[in-house]
């Protein structure tokens, strides 16, 4: 598996932390899993479902929410999206990480993917944003 960060800048500033796994040279790309983690966890999780993902030819993007794992600025804000408007503001964070996704890989189908908290995001991103993704799974929604 090839792993790497990186960060996205939203809208009001926030550097949104990324991570990525890709398969490893040789392992043909079939799709790109995009994945919504739940509260009070983080990206970085799902590392070990990554590992066995990229092995089958699935990349695999994750952010870290606001207020959650490298995206969180400081433990005083665990948890917390933003004064105002933070379900928004982490929606308009996943939708660029999505066109972030469709420009890396635009020949790929990409499936949306949502744990727990995560899933409700999911859930509107499939009414916001449905025709970019192939599929969706909803864990523990």
């Amino acid at each position: 598996m090839q792993e790497g960060t990186f960060s996205l800048r939203a809208h009001d500033g926030t550097d949104v932390h990324v991570y990525r796994w890709l398969p490893d040279e040789g392992v043909t790309a079939r799709g790109v899993i995009h994945l919504v983690h739940g509260m009070a966890e983080h990206a970085l999780r799902y590392r070990r479902f990554a590992e066995r993902a990229t092995a089958r030819g699935l990349a695999v993007y994750a952010s870290d929410l606001r207020g959650h794992g490298r995206t969180m600025r400081s433990t005083a804000e665990q948890g917390f999206f933003a004064a105002e408007h933070g379900w928004r503001a982490v929606l308009d964070d996943l939708g660029r990480l999505c066109d972030h996704v469709t420009r890396e890989h635009p020949e790929l189908p990409r499936v949306l993917m949502g744990h727990s908290m995560g899933s409700f995001f999911a859930q509107q991103l499939m009414f916001e944003r449905g025709e970019a993704y192939a599929g969706y799974v909803l864990s523990a929604s």
